[in-house]
This record gives C-alpha cells, sequence and structure tokens, in this order.
C-alpha cells in the first residue's frame, strides 16, 4: 500500500510513494511508448513492487521490471532524473482500446477492452500476439482470450474477487455487471442489474476488500453497490430528478435489483429482489 502506479495521456508511467513529502513523492517516471493515453496502471502482486502492466489506448498492453531500469537524464523542464525502461512483455492482440487490467497472481492478470474480449496473460509462459482471421473477428482466436463476445458489447472494466482469484467482474457498454468464472468462462455465473431499464453504461466496478460487495459506476445515473448473494443499493447523482415514490431523502425508493444466476448465453437474471437508491451527498 506504500506505491501507487500512474498513467498520462502523454504516455508516461509514474511511480509514487506514500509518506513522502509532495517534491519526493514521485519515485520513478518513464516513457512508455504507448501511442495513446494510459487507461490503467498497475502493479502485480510480486511482494516487491516492482513488476507494472500498462494498458492503452493503442490497443496495447506493456509489462516493466522496475529493477531493469536506469537512470537518465531527462529534457523534461521538471529538472528531475527520468527513469530509462524497455517493457520485458508486449501483447498487442486486442482491436480496440484496452480500458482495464485485473492482477491475479504475481505472474497473472487479465485485461479488458471495448473490442468485447477479455483475455488472461502469463508473464512467464512465450507470446505470440494472433491476429488471423478468427470465427467472427480477427483475433479473437489468440490462446489468451478468455472470453469473447459476438454481439456489439465493449468491456471498460474488470475487477478480480479478492479471496477467489478465480472469479472476476465484468461492465461496459450495457447496463448489466456479469460475474464469471475463470475455469469455466463460457456462461456468467451471475448477472447484475439494479434497474429495470436495460440501456446504460458503466465506467467502472470494484470488489470490497473481502469479495461480498460490488459497486458499479453508472454514467449518468451515480454509483450503485451489490452484495454479490444479496439487494443492491444506489446513490444517484444529485441533478437526478425524484421519483413520484420518493422516500423524501431524494432517492429512488424501492427500484428493482435484478440478481441471479445465469442460465443462457445471454445472462439473464433468474432472481428479482427489492433495491433503494439514495442521493449522494
Amino acid at each position: 500500500g506504500q506505491y501507487l502506479a500512474s498513467g498520462s495521456d502523454e504516455g508516461m508511467c509514474c511511480i509514487w510513494k506514500h509518506g513522502y513529502p509532495e517534491d519526493e513523492s514521485l519515485r520513478y517516471w518513464w516513457n512508455t511508448g504507448h501511442r495513446a493515453n494510459i487507461f490503467c496502471a498497475k502493479f502485480l502482486p510480486t511482494g516487491e513492487n516492482n513488476v507494472v502492466c500498462t494498458a492503452s489506448g493503442d490497443c496495447h498492453i506493456h509489462v516493466y521490471d522496475i529493477n531493469q531500469g536506469s537512470r537518465g537524464l531527462s529534457e523534461s523542464t521538471r529538472g528531475t532524473d527520468e527513469f530509462l525502461l524497455e517493457p520485458f512483455k508486449k501483447y498487442e492482440c486486442h482491436l480496440d482500446r484496452v480500458k482495464k487490467l485485473g492482477p491475479v497472481s504475481a505472474a497473472v492478470f487479465l485485461s479488458a477492452a471495448e473490442d468485447g474480449t477479455i483475455r488472461r496473460f502469463d508473464i512467464r509462459a512465450p507470446h505470440a500476439c494472433c491476429l488471423t482471421a478468427g470465427s467472427f473477428r480477427p483475433g479473437h482466436r489468440c490462446k489468451d482470450t478468455l472470453l469473447a463476445y459476438q454481439r456489439n458489447r465493449e468491456f471498460c472494466s474488470i475487477a478480480v474477487r479478492p479471496l477467489n482469484a478465480s472469479q472476476f467482474i465484468v461492465a461496459g457498454s450495457t447496463a448489466d455487471v456479469l460475474l464469471y468464472d475463470q475455469r469455466m468462462p463460457k456462461l456468467p455465473v451471475s448477472t447484475y442489474l439494479p434497474y429495470e431499464e436495460s440501456e446504460g453504461r458503466i465506467t467502472g466496478v470494484a470488489f470490497n476488500w473481502n469479495g461480498l460487495q460490488i459497486a458499479a459506476n453508472y454514467s449518468l445515473r451515480g454509483v450503485y453497490t451489490m452484495d454479490v448473494d444479496g439487494p443492491i443499493t444506489g446513490y444517484a447523482p444529485p441533478s437526478s430528478p425524484q421519483s413520484s415514490d420518493s422516500d423524501g431523502e431524494g432517492g429512488a425508493a424501492g427500484s428493482r435489483a435484478l440478481v441471479g444466476n445465469s442460465d443462457d448465453e445471454g445472462g439473464a437474471p433468474l432472481v428479482e429482489e427489492e433495491g433503494t437508491a439514495a442521493n449522494m451527498e
């Protein structure tokens, strides 16, 4: 918890250390060579805070070992030493912007991209990007593809479940959050939809510390929290109009929360439960 990795629109990756004065908290920074902005930078849990992965709008993923870098004179006006570092792994098989990474172990991570695929990479294994024609779109036959949607679906976020790294949640251009198991990725284990309308876009999902709750940020709607095995509550944006059955707190009381195990390819929920929503403070 002492270090933070961040990426910029200029393709720079920075490593910050908590507890240092503001002018000393930047420990490393280097040019990743990405040709578009960096959407995600993540440490792999090696125990040494040395392996960093970056995902970019250029459809590529880079993996770095900080221990392999060296200091060099930067041409930046900041006047600090830039870190000279090259990726020891490059993954270029995604066909659209890579939005989020989900570390699974010290050597394995998942990636979510707007090409509708979830891929699983092992940095210990050799990799050759496969861009040959697949069953419905080029690149989907890559051996590292864990999940590929034939329908028009983009993935914008992914999170690996704490205490059970075989499971993960994904979300993006549709209103539902999907829970999958890496060992059986053909169908989702559960589908979560916090309101009846099927339209919506999710910009971020996350588990809590023990993996029993999910938080999902819905564009223009607010943040909903969902028990993995229970009801859903939400925080609506302050500008949202109050419903006619409001409980006086500006929330949409009694909003439908659809939660259940999937038994078909569409991930249709089987159970309906009641949820509540309240305004964000």
